[in-house]
């Protein structure tokens, strides 16, 4: 969401033109005018020929520029930006991931205008592929670096680095997904990396913590969020008390110690919810707001809240906000897209399936939800 309250997302299919072959969109919402109730659609950029098979992931967005990505259908795929130019948008190729690996599926614009993004598999740091079990690529690519010759922050054996990551000027968070896929993990449930720099050119990859697949929870997807003193926020799809899911933070260690500890917030029962898979939202109370992709009454997941416990107590409290009755309501099934809020706590969001007249998807809206917004107060 920008200044405006526009929306900005992508499609990883329809769009193109007639009897093109609808690889992706990538679209805004324009909120209604004074008096009106409707939303304008825009489409930004489509792409509707064998090259491409959609946009992958969520977008950025930094001074005004999108930025994303989308997979390749006979390649590696391509990172782009819109640029706004008056009324238009300018479409730009900055980076194709031959021949360093396949793109994950987002872009991470962090301090001073430098990109994050991994590649997914395939390449090794002298540029050549290494058989057997795939590689995978972080790189950092500065505005003003010749993008022909990305360096890697880090070059791991895999399972796969989640492209989306957690910045600040100096530290690197992100998830290392576990190997297995299905409802449960035995191994490789996943972890949560630090990586800083150790020097020119230099970084040092900590592992803080390692899923088990079990209480603490397994295959981590979104991305992680940070909250007051450090402590990190995220969720994982699988694990917990009932195997679907759980809610958990990542506290520093203390003052001479190097452990982080881990703590289970919510494990989801299907009821509540079940495999979230996005990024949290955090709100300036300190409540957590997400979304689960399945589960519900209906199945077709729900939007929740996480308000954390009172001082002295322990003990998160969960609640169910909103949940989607698909078919029967048309109001959207399987939320898959972070939310995002405007300042006056309106929560938006998309999902996967579901709407009228078809079942492509829709963007919704949330109110009374509770959203704290942040103020500035300058």
């Amino acid at each position: 969401m920008d200044a405006a309250g526009n929306l900005y997302g992508d499609t990883h299919s329809g769009g193109g033109t007639p009897g093109g072959d609808k690889g992706g969109t990538v679209f805004t919402l324009a909120p209604p005018e004074a008096g009106e109730t409707t939303w304008t659609e825009t489409i930004l950029q489509y792409w509707n020929d064998q090259s491409s098979s959609g946009p992958t992931g969520p977008l950025t967005m930094w001074n005004g520029t999108l930025y994303g990505v989308f997979d390749g259908y006979e390649g590696p795929g391509e990172m782009f930006t819109l640029t706004p130019s008056g009324a238009n948008w300018t479409y730009k190729e900055i980076w194709d991931a031959q021949p360093y690996g396949d793109l994950g599926n987002s872009v991470t614009v962090g301090p001073f205008g430098n990109l994050y993004y991994t590649t997914w598999v395939g390449y090794g740091p002298a540029r050549k592929r290494v058989p057997g079990t795939p590689t995978v690529g972080l790189y950092r690519l500065a505005p003003d670096q010749n993008i022909k010759s990305p360096k890697p922050i880090l070059v791991s054996s895999g399972p796969v680095i989640t492209p989306i990551l957690l910045l600040d000027t100096k530290t690197i968070y992100a998830y290392v997904e576990g190997s297995d896929t299905g409802s449960s993990c035995s191994t490789g449930c996943g972890s949560v990396v630090q990586i800083v720099p150790s020097g020119p050119r230099q970084w040092t990859t900590n592992t803080i913590w390692n899923f088990t697949g079990g209480a603490d929870g397994g295959l981590p997807l979104g991305s992680l969020i940070k909250g007051k003193h450090g402590v990190l926020f995220g969720s994982t799809s699988v694990g917990g008390a009932s195997g679907l899911g759980t809610v958990f933070s990542l506290t520093p260690p203390e003052a001479g110690q190097t452990a982080w500890t881990e703590t289970t917030l919510w494990s989801f029962s299907g009821t509540d919810g079940s495999n979230p898979s996005n990024t949290l939202l955090r709100d300036s109370t300190g409540a957590l707001y997400g979304s689960a992709v399945s589960g519900g009454s209906a199945g077709c997941g729900l939007v929740f809240r996480l308000a954390p416990p009172p001082a002295g107590q322990t003990t998160w409290t969960e609640s169910t906000l909103y949940t989607f009755l698909g078919n029967s309501a048309k109001d959207g099934c399987n939320p898959v897209g972070q939310l995002v809020a405007d300042a006056a706590g309106t929560l938006y969001g998309d999902t996967a399936q579901g709407g009228k007249p078809q079942n492509y998807g829709v963007v919704y809206s949330l109110t009374g939800t509770g959203f704290a917004a942040y103020t500035n107060p300058h």
